[in-house]
């Protein structure tokens, strides 16, 4: 018994997991257009096995221009069609019953379109408009609710299937389609600037908005075929619903795998509009009777349809069924877990921008994003906070440079090279300011200023530390202890800092015109951002500019560490190698946590600036800060200065042996107890057996 009731429930699974289809059925499918996104949801049925999955053969027929999917159906050619709501109303104004067992677009997809000379349907009064015919009751419709009548307040023209009677002044609007013609006038050139056409050079006319907008794409069979065999048409909207279903989670891989001219650009634009006309504040493929009604209204009024003496809103009721689309996604919820038919995808703002030339020469358009949630926005919460935080900092600086101007005579002051002090600070208010240059939409200045304003920052900062860091080493290196006095100059710090500086404008100015850096947009696996990226290849300046900063970081830690142990009353020396070393490590971990997020706009710009604020907050504190509490509480100065001379730094060859890494001092600490000594006004130097503070 236990073995019968094992060998059943593996009889049971197996039959679960295999295919159960004993026989297929051959189904054709007609559309009313060539291959292109307008109907990728049914080529993605029959690619990823959907039809097959309900013991379907598939086959799609393409359409194109004059021929009516309807008329196709009716004559058994195919078994279901794809066309806009006329189809199925002609055929059973002609007494053919056709049924749309699934209405799959439920808004109008079709625009009316005119320079922005136009502003209002009032304004094409005495003007030229294009459409296709047979099929433009909405735009005549839209018209009409206007004030406008056909060939007496405006010259109607058939359009052919092109965009140039607009752009080259044939017609002062015309008929397009969200998913193609608009596409293709934005990705021509305008010869006037030779730009591509921007959205705000056009006025559109939605005739969802004005109110005349028909029906359109809808999935429809004859109603023999609904009453002899109704499972097979719930098997095939199932199988097509879940094509839907897929491209509206998938509608790129959609376009690029299951379309069989290549999945181009202007099928991802057209993919992601379509989606915009399946999914939204309705029910997935339901019909809405009054939306039938109105179409049915406008198609009897301008298209002469023939309701045969039926009022529209019971002649409606004749041309859909719900019931087929309404079971189809109770078994799609039951089937296939994890599916959700009231999701609203995010669609994505698409723009077209123009590429460089292409091999032939010519340029071309391409497909980016203009996504305004992905700017940098002042007006997050983290912004703002940061926005703060990096105001007060700038007037703290202010204040120090107003505070340093004030006592600038102070012996103090004057013992740490004023001017370097002025550098540095500009230094940190250029640091500070990069946050200007990352907020909102980047521009070709902005774009520039944010690789100049952190690099040339660095360079004012670290510059004055350097010299006189520099200086202090050529001082105390025991390779000068042999007679003459060391004489450091003001104008010798000045010297190398500027030259460290001036270096750094060279890189910045080569780095800056090599890569031309351009507003753009950078796509990443999950979401697209407004950036700025360079315009030709700048690894070379990039490299040269990675190698400067490094050589000035080593090289910066080098002298802080080698000046270590010089005499305590050198405490300056300890402030400036902290500040390296703060800018050091703050500036590497800053700049490995942003590359590591680049992919996240906010999180790395976030991250880049709080760095900053930290790096610069410090050299304030480490480099400022002390000097200002000197000054403010009296405390006397290890120096005296001669005022003649002041301007240079002197030790006298006659005090003993100092430290500089690991060579070793011969003077007793006591040496460096004592106050400051000898003022000769003969020979105009600062003198002293035991030591002058810096800097």
């Amino acid at each position: 018994m236990k073995t019968v009731f094992i060998t059943f429930i593996l009889l049971v699974f197996i039959n679960e997991i295999r295919c159960e289809c004993t026989s297929y059925d051959d189904v054709r499918l007609q559309l009313q257009w060539l291959p292109q996104s307008q109907f990728i949801g049914y080529y993605a049925a029959q690619e990823l096995g959907y039809f097959e999955d309900e013991c379907i053969h598939a086959t799609v027929f393409s359409g194109g221009a004059g021929l009516d999917s309807g008329e196709w159906v009716m004559k058994d050619v195919a078994q279901f069609g794809v066309g806009w709501i006329q189809s199925p109303l002609n055929q059973n104004s002609m007494g053919n019953e056709l049924v749309v067992v699934a209405q799959y677009f439920h808004l109008s997809a079709t625009y009316g379109v005119s320079f922005n000379n136009i502003k209002t349907l009032e304004d094409l009064r005495g003007k030229t408009v294009a459409t296709w015919d047979s099929i433009d009751g909405e735009v005549l419709a839209g018209l009409k609710k206007s004030g406008l009548e056909k060939d007496v307040d405006y010259d109607r023209i058939s359009l052919p299937f092109t965009v140039t009677y607009l752009l080259n002044g044939n017609a002062d609007m015309i008929m397009a389609m969200t998913y193609n013609e608009y596409a293709q006038i934005l990705e021509t050139i305008n010869p006037e600037t030779n730009e591509l056409y921007n959205p705000d050079d056009f006025t559109i006319f939605d005739w969802n908005e004005v109110g005349s907008g028909l029906l359109q794409d809808n999935l429809f069979t004859t109603r023999e075929l609904i009453e002899s065999d109704p499972d097979l048409v719930t098997r095939f909207v199932k199988a097509a619903s879940r094509g839907w279903l897929y491209c509206r989670d998938s509608g790129e891989d959609c376009v690029a795998q299951y379309l069989y001219n290549g999945g181009d650009d202007h099928q991802r634009w057209q993919m992601n509009e379509v989606n915009k006309l399946i999914w939204g504040d309705w029910e997935f493929g339901e019909m809405v009777h009054e939306d039938l009604v109105n179409s049915i209204e406008i198609l009897e009024e301008f298209l002469d349809l023939d309701t045969n003496g039926t009022d529209p809103y019971t002649f409606a009721y004749r041309i859909y069924d719900n019931s087929f689309i309404i079971e189809s996604k109770e078994q799609i919820l039951e089937e296939y877990p994890g599916s959700d038919f009231t999701i609203i995808p995010e669609f994505l703002d698409y723009r077209w921008c123009l590429a460089s030339e292409s091999c032939s020469g010519e340029s071309s358009a391409y497909l980016c994003r203009t996504i305004e949630r992905l700017k940098l926005d002042f007006l997050s919460t983290e912004m703002l906070i940061l926005a703060v935080i990096y105001a007060i900092m700038a007037l703290i600086i202010v204040l120090t440079l107003i505070f340093l101007a004030i006592n600038r005579d102070h012996p103090h002051m004057q013992a740490n090279t004023p001017e370097m002090l002025y550098v540095i600070l500009v230094g940190l208010l250029v640091g500070l300011s990069s946050i200007i240059f990352w907020g909102g939409s980047p521009t070709d200045v902005k774009c520039h200023l944010r690789v100049w304003a952190p690099s040339l920052a660095f360079a004012l900062v670290f510059a004055p530390l350097i010299a006189k860091t520099w200086r202090l080493y050529k001082i105390f290196d025991v390779s000068t202890f042999g007679g003459e006095n060391v004489i450091v100059t003001v104008s010798e710090v000045s010297a190398v800092s500027s030259v460290i500086i001036l270096v750094q404008i060279i890189i910045l100015s080569m780095w800056s015109a090599v890569g031309q850096f351009k507003p753009d947009i950078t796509v990443t696996d999950d979401q697209e951002y407004e950036s700025c990226n360079a315009m030709n290849d700048v690894s070379f300046a990039m490299a040269i500019e990675i190698f400067y900063g490094s050589l000035l970081l080593i090289g910066g830690c080098y002298l802080g560490y080698a000046l270590r142990k010089i005499p305590k009353m050198f405490n300056e020396t300890k402030y400036i190698a902290a500040t390296i070393y703060n800018m050091t490590v703050w500036g590497g971990i800053t700049l490995a946590i942003s590359f590591v997020l680049s992919s996240q706009l906010t999180l790395s710009a976030t991250v880049f600036l709080i760095g900053l604020i930290i790096s610069i907050a410090l050299s304030w504190a480490l480099l400022f800060l002390p000097k200002i509490i000197w000054v403010i509480t009296g405390k006397e100065s290890d120096v005296t200065f001669n005022s003649k001379h002041s301007s240079s730094l002197i030790i006298s060859s006659k005090r003993k042996r100092g430290t500089v890494g690991n060579s070793t001092t011969e003077e007793t600490s006591s040496d460096y107890d004592k106050p400051p000594v000898n003022k000769s006004e003969e020979s105009g130097k600062v003198t002293s057996s035991s030591s002058i503070s810096d800097i």
